[in-house]
This record gives C-alpha cells, structure tokens and sequence, in this order.
C-alpha cells in the first residue's frame, strides 16, 4: 500500500480525477478543489474493513482491498482528516450536530 510521492496509488488516482492542471471536484462536497488540497478517502475506511473480517485475509488481499480505486473518493484534507475511522453515516450524523451547534452559539 503506497499513497506518497508521485507514483503512489493515491497520486495516480488524484491525477485521473484532474478537471484541469490542478482542480478536482471534491466527490462529498461537489465543490472544485485544488488537488494539493485533497486527499483519497477510504469510502469504506480500512478500520471498517478489519473489522468486518478483512484480518482473515494475505496481506495481498488487503494491500489491494487498501489500494482499490473503487473504495477511494477525492476530498479535503480536513474534510478526510474530521472522518477518521468513522462510518460515513456516523460522521455525518457527528457533523451535522457540530454544525447545529455552532449555530445556536451564534445566536
């Protein structure tokens, strides 16, 4: 599983997403993104995956179970970085809270 540099999985899926030089639309948000500003999502984190039975599996299984374009989706870094090992459900539900909160603080 490599995501680094510019050869890695995560790399090449971020160039394949490009709408120009350096613009992606954020696939949660729908908004355009600079690509330096993204990061792949595990749609399906990987802590999800092991829990789900995805321990029993080689390494080789796992490494391309990490590596599957299908499972990944472009977003913010802090958009991604706020969904740790969420469910995406869950995140959403936590999210929206936040949200509604704030809210009430500002009035």
């Amino acid at each position: 599983m490599k995501f680094k540099g510019s050869n890695g999985v995560g790399s090449k899926f971020t160039k394949s997403k490009l709408i120009d030089d350096n613009k992606v639309i954020d696939e949660y948000s729908n908004t355009i993104e600079l690509s330096s500003n993204t990061s792949p999502d595990h749609q399906e984190s990987l802590s999800q995956y092991h829990k789900d039975g995805g321990f029993m599996q080689t390494n080789k299984e796992r490494a391309d179970f990490a590596t599957d374009t299908d499972n990944l989706a472009i977003t913010n870094r802090s958009t991604n970085a706020s969904m740790r090992d969420y469910d995406k459900k869950v995140w959403l539900e936590k999210t929206d809270k936040m949200v509604l909160q704030i809210k009430k603080d500002l009035i």
